[in-house]
């Protein structure tokens, strides 16, 4: 008897162990990508060959064109066909053995400029049992790529302390196995209900980024290949990420304005609504905005209005000719650091143009706004304003010098929508080898 209630206390003990102190483990179920939102479904470039892989065969009438590719997931190798037909229909074949023959072709979704299948299949990690990997593609019409989307999204609840904490995650690198370098998670840490997980939000966590929970914090320590559980274990703590979303305070940064030397900081503008406009010269779409920055300056400055820009710039005279050329007036932030720049990193800024709206409160009322938008979103902080409707008569403003571009990439964070336009902002397969195969693809396969 007695050694019996030493057991179990010993067991008492230790779980309490692994939920306060200790390991952390939450269990995953697959989940549909729509239940989780935009962020869940993973959209990658793939590149096609007009080469037939090793021991592949296509049984069938004569195809106009055949492009070929391999898709692996774990250590299962399936064998993709995209084969034009004379009359100009479009089939697709995937088959692991690569034996395609031409009644076996998947039905397809036909939209506006493209073509998408739905396919279910297996992925067989080196350890741990296979598991179902739907996956669609979708090609673009005439192009020699496709886009393989997936992801095969788990979620599950995270307990602890009583707490209990939404958690999904997602195979971002479309291999087949889950835990590899490229996947990230996502932990309903703010118990809003929501999954804040797209790119550069406070939710969405990479594998060796800390999570927090009340006064403690974690790291990944395991994940089952088959994306069945995430470990965790404690490490010293650090503050929660920042959420920089609708309704939570805009983070304050000091920073000395490139225009004159002064030191201000966010705070300084309290009281007034302000534009954070992260932006550089060798932007195109940012370049194209800032016409439209200047009106808006214009028309609203006396009424409240303020924009503070943030550069991405590297060069500090491309930076102050932009300034020059488009009589722009308003603070700037440089520091040189690019992408790296201090305050871009606080915000978590991946893609530019990237703004956010700021009430005079100082809470974040809007990101990424249309530039259509903003006066309506303006008028709604400070009240309407009457604006100068410039005559007919008035001369048209002298067109700004060009402005020295710098051939520097800019990611785009955003998701491959329902139905793609003809330009797909993707993030890449590998760090930035997947923006260089898709510029290769481009230019190739015009």
């Amino acid at each position: 008897m007695r050694l019996t209630v030493l057991v179990l206390a010993f067991t008492v003990v230790l779980m309490g162990f692994c939920v306060l102190g200790g390991v952390l483990e939450a269990h995953l179920e697959p989940v549909e990508a729509e239940v989780l939102g935009d962020w869940a479904q993973v959209a990658i470039p793939f590149r096609l060959h007009p080469i037939t892989p090793r021991g592949a065969r296509y049984d069938g009438p004569a195809l106009a064109s055949e492009l070929w590719g391999t898709v692996s997931l774990g250590e299962r190798t399936y064998v993709l066909l995209l084969g034009v037909h004379y009359d100009g229909t479009v089939d697709l074949w995937v088959d692991e053995g690569g034996r395609m023959e031409e009644g076996a072709a998947l039905p397809k979704v036909h939209g506006e400029g493209y073509r998408e299948w739905s396919i279910e299949l297996t992925s067989l990690p080196s350890e741990g049992e296979p598991f179902a990997y739907p996956m669609s593609v979708v090609w673009p019409e005439g192009r020699g790529y496709v886009f393989l989307q997936g992801g095969a999204p788990r979620r599950g609840v995270l307990e602890v302390e009583g707490e209990r904490y939404t958690v999904a995650l997602l195979d971002e690198a479309l291999d087949g196995v889950f835990g590899t370098d490229e996947d990230i998670y996502a932990v309903d840490w703010t118990q809003d209900g929501t999954l804040h997980a797209a790119r550069g939000e406070h939710e969405r966590f990479a594998l060796d980024e800390v999570l927090t929970l009340g006064e403690q914090s974690f790291i990944v320590e395991d994940i089952a290949p088959d994306g069945s559980w995430i470990r965790w274990k404690p490490v010293d703590y650090q503050p929660p990420k920042v959420p920089l979303v609708e309704g939570f305070p805009a983070p304050d940064f000091t920073f000395i304005c490139f225009q004159d030397d002064v030191e201000r900081s966010l705070a300084d503008y309290r009281g007034k609504v302000v534009l954070l406009d992260f932006w550089a010269t060798w932007c195109p779409p940012c370049m194209e905005l800032r016409p439209k920055l200047v009106e808006l300056y214009t028309s609203y400055s006396e009424a409240g209005l303020e924009i503070i820009g943030i550069s991405l710039d590297t060069d500090e005279e491309a930076l102050r000719r932009a300034l020059g050329n488009y009589q722009i007036v308003w603070p700037q932030v440089y520091d040189g650091g690019g992408w790296d720049a201090a305050v871009a990193e606080r915000y978590r800024v991946y893609a530019a143009p990237h703004t956010v709206l700021v009430d005079e409160e100082g809470t974040i009322r809007k990101v990424n706004p249309n530039a259509g938008a903003l006066p309506g979103l303006i008028e709604e902080l400070i009240g309407p304003v009457e604006l100068d409707v410039p005559s007919d008569d008035a001369p048209d403003p002298p067109p700004p010098e060009d402005v020295e571009e710098v051939p520097e990439p800019q990611p785009e964070p955003e998701p491959l929508p329902d139905e793609p336009p003809a330009r797909l902002g993707l993030w890449p397969i590998v760090g930035g080898l997947g923006v260089v195969l898709l510029l290769v693809a481009l230019l190739l396969f015009p």
